[in-house]
């Protein structure tokens, strides 16, 4: 948790530069440690996304577009 900006503060190493709510990361349920996809604002209009086994390419992809439709949307309301 940081205070400073009263969310969660994950570590990127380095891959994602900003701070933002599309921000994510999953981790393993048996391997907490271990993360299995991050998405992440990088510059204005770009993001990274970076997956791992078990998941596809498909799986990833899908859910970084509705994890950040639905960013989108809780920022205009």
């Amino acid at each position: 948790w940081s205070s400073d900006v009263c969310s969660s503060d994950l570590e990127f190493g380095k891959r994602v530069r900003l701070i933002h709510s599309s921000n994510i990361q999953l981790a393993m349920q048996s391997s907490p440690d271990v993360v299995a996809l991050q998405f992440g604002k990088c510059a204005k209009r770009e993001y990274i996304l970076d997956y791992a086994a078990p998941l596809t390419v498909v799986q990833a992809v899908g859910m970084a577009v509705a994890h950040w439709s639905v960013s989108r949307r809780k920022i205009k309301n």
